[in-house]
């Protein structure tokens, strides 16, 4: 999202660089476990998702944790699903 802002001429490259620097300090862990392409390509199908997207949402289905989103069709699909959603 902030390559697409930053193309888009919608971020300075100031702002860019500092969300990256802050992007940086979050303590991130790795999912080991990668979804059948089937499953993500359903999921894609079902909820008008990009494959990106549907794979970030297998992922917080199937560990439980929230949703982080602004985009309006993640959190329709989102709570179709009982993907909960993250609330800052």
């Amino acid at each position: 999202m902030l390559l697409r802002h930053l193309r888009a001429r919608l971020l300075t490259v100031d702002v860019f660089d500092q969300a990256l620097r802050t992007f940086r300090t979050i303590p991130l862990e790795t999912h080991k476990e990668a979804p059948a392409v089937g499953e993500i390509v359903e999921l894609a199908r079902r909820y008008h998702l990009q494959a990106g997207d549907a794979i970030y949402f297998d992922l917080a289905h199937a560990s439980g944790l929230p949703i982080a989103t602004l985009d309006g069709g993640l959190r329709t699909a989102a709570k179709a699903h009982g993907v909960k959603l993250f609330a800052a």
